[in-house]
């Protein structure tokens, strides 16, 4: 492949890869790393750590991992989410404490299933992993055993193939970690789909992950710790000691944001948030409603300013659509 070829394919994998939320990083588009999105980050870590709290809470010999495949060439989301939820509802919530199920693209566009199942006994006893790499199972304790039986019987009930059942073979976090990077392999099979396989698949918004009652160790409504995450804290810090300061509203808290500006008040006003300069961000001091009033960009309206003094009280569909920073729901009033 001559080099002008190779950068273009680079630069539409790329566009392909912004399009699934993340990026490459690398010069050969078939094999260069892809650095997921920020929300995707988010949904591997709260994987992994659900998979290390179920570990640490029952015991890693209590712990197998299954994969799934179909007989079938099944590329539809919709069809493969049929009779996973099938064999979940039929099966696994009847059959096991608790399970983490991830689905996974391969490049080929066909799809599978890894699944974290928490058993009622111990299925690893003393067995010999290196040993079952030559096909040697006599390692294999009676209730591994039975596992692989009950598989062997249920999967083709509801329309799979191939399963490998298989103890937990290390630690709690080399298993997170194990089953965490199957998110990453998901989004990078999509795109490369999409760019070297010519195939288009209908993967956007799909669920990744799906758990049991107790499996999920949190939501991915939170900020990794980092210098870029501390700066927007301080700058929606700012923000709402704005919002206080225009609107007369007591604003101490993400959910008092909600409340005035709408439920989706950071999306709304992301880029006028980014734009302040908090005090420990190259300023002085921070920039507050007052100061505003004397920016050409950052101009209350004499309306707003009003508002700020307990003259009137109006609603948003009142006011300009083209009003600096606050930008509030259709059903909110200032």
């Amino acid at each position: 492949m001559s080099m002008y070829r190779a950068k273009k394919r680079q630069k539409t994998l790329s566009e392909k890869m912004l399009s699934e939320g993340g990026k490459w990083i690398g010069d050969d588009s078939c094999h260069a790393r892809f650095d997921l999105s920020t929300q995707q980050k988010k949904t591997a870590s709260i994987l992994a750590l659900s998979v290390q709290g179920l570990t640490e809470k029952f015991g890693i010999e209590r712990i197998s991992m299954l994969t799934l495949t179909f007989k079938d060439h099944v590329t539809c989301r919709k069809e493969a989410s049929r009779r996973f939820n099938s064999l979940v509802s039929n099966v696994i919530k009847k059959r096991y404490h608790e399970y983490v199920g991830v689905i996974e693209r391969q490049k080929s566009g066909r799809l599978h299933y890894h699944i974290v199942l928490v058993h009622d006994c111990d299925v690893r006893g003393n067995l010999d992993f290196e040993a079952l790499k030559n096909r040697d199972y006599r390692s294999a304790n009676d209730a591994l055993r039975r596992e692989w039986a009950f598989w062997r019987r249920t999967a083709p009930k509801y329309n799979f193939g191939r399963t490998e059942l298989l103890p937990a073979k290390s630690t709690a976090k080399a298993l997170a970690y194990y089953i965490g990077k199957y998110i990453s392999k998901d989004i990078e099979s999509r795109a490369i789909g999409k760019v070297c396989n010519k195939q288009n698949f209908d993967d956007k918004g799909a669920r990744l992950v799906r758990y049991s009652n107790g499996a999920r160790a949190g939501n991915t409504r939170f900020m990794f710790v980092s210098k870029g995450s501390e700066l927007w804290r301080k700058k929606v810090a700012l923000f709402a000691q704005i919002v206080s300061e225009t609107t007369g509203s007591d604003v101490k808290s993400i959910d008092d944001l909600s409340s005035v500006c709408g439920k989706r008040w950071a999306y709304k006003n992301h880029e006028f948030i980014c734009s302040l300069c908090p005090p420990d961000d190259g300023g002085s001091k921070s920039q507050s409603s007052e100061e505003l009033r004397d920016e050409p960009d950052g101009d209350l309206l004499p309306q707003v300013k009003e508002r700020i003094d307990g003259v009137v009280d109006i609603d948003s569909s009142d006011l300009p659509s083209d009003l600096p920073f606050l930008i509030f729901e259709e059903t909110m009033c200032l």
